[in-house]
């Protein structure tokens, strides 16, 4: 991939099912594609990052469904999703069944999203496999708000399933947020505290969402960190991460930078 968001690249995860010892295969997901949704977060547009992560998760096949004013947004994601998978909302609202059909099966379930979300792996492998195996809807975790969603699972065994997939889509358009009044309750997934985040086109927004994502950092191996990686280890590592992050390089020199400086010091101390 060529471009301005060239050096992140793809790479591929299993979602490991608590407890099980088996894996997810992540079913099909819908990206509803408004405002907020090319905002950068930490130089990367909320929509690109969602979409990463999807696919490193190994998610079945992403759909987008680009609402008014948005349509231009397609070229940020251009490389990661097929032109097939693409539709507008003008077209939907003419022609909904026929896009969903030809998108995807009856019986298939399907997880529909915003795009205007910061997420990190860890909170989005927790979603994933919370909603897909739960008929179930997630909120801002920390707003708490029961009459909208930030993500919905529309399944597939429920009679109907089209139609209710396509109402749920088209007051989507109409309200610009998901509908909670298609689950059955609402949760607040346990994961990163804070995530995922709605962004907005309002700076103080992207400010809270990088914040919310720096917070995230570590908390994956934080129950066995011992006391130096708590104490030292994981605050020297935020105060770097959220200096050089800024700073558009390639991830991976971050790794050979740390790496080389660690070497050169295991040399000295010898």
């Amino acid at each position: 991939m060529k471009g301005k968001y060239a050096g992140y690249r793809e790479e591929h995860v299993h979602i490991k099912i608590p407890s099980k010892g088996k894996y997810l295969m992540t079913p099909k997901i819908l990206i509803i594609v408004g405002k907020g949704a090319a905002v950068e977060v930490y130089g990367i547009p909320v929509i690109r990052r969602l979409v990463l992560l999807a696919k490193k998760l190994e998610a079945k096949e992403i759909f987008c469904l680009f609402l008014p004013d948005c349509i231009e947004y397609r070229k940020i994601i251009s490389d990661l999703v097929p032109p097939d998978h693409f539709a507008s909302a003008i077209d939907f609202l003419d022609n909904g069944r026929k896009i969903l059909d030809s998108w995807f099966e009856e019986n298939e379930d399907v997880i529909v999203l915003q795009a205007n979300i910061a997420i990190d792996r860890l909170s989005f492998s927790k979603l994933l496999w919370h909603i897909s195996n739960n008929i179930t809807l997630l909120v801002d975790p920390l707003e708490k708000r029961k009459n909208q969603a930030l993500a919905v699972k529309v399944p597939g065994n429920i009679p109907e399933r089209t139609s209710v997939l396509e109402a749920t889509i088209k007051k989507m358009i109409s309200t610009g947020s998901l509908p909670a009044d298609i689950a059955e309750r609402v949760d607040i997934i346990a994961a990163s505290p804070g995530l995922p985040y709605p962004v907005s086109e309002d700076p103080t927004s992207v400010v809270e969402a990088e914040k919310r994502l720096m917070d995230s950092l570590g908390l994956q191996t934080a129950e066995t960190d011992g006391f130096m990686a708590r104490n030292f280890d994981r605050h020297i590592s935020r105060f770097f991460s959220k200096r050089l992050v800024k700073t558009g390089l390639h991830p991976n020199w971050f790794t050979i930078m740390g790496m080389s400086i660690g070497l050169l010091g295991a040399w000295f101390i010898s």
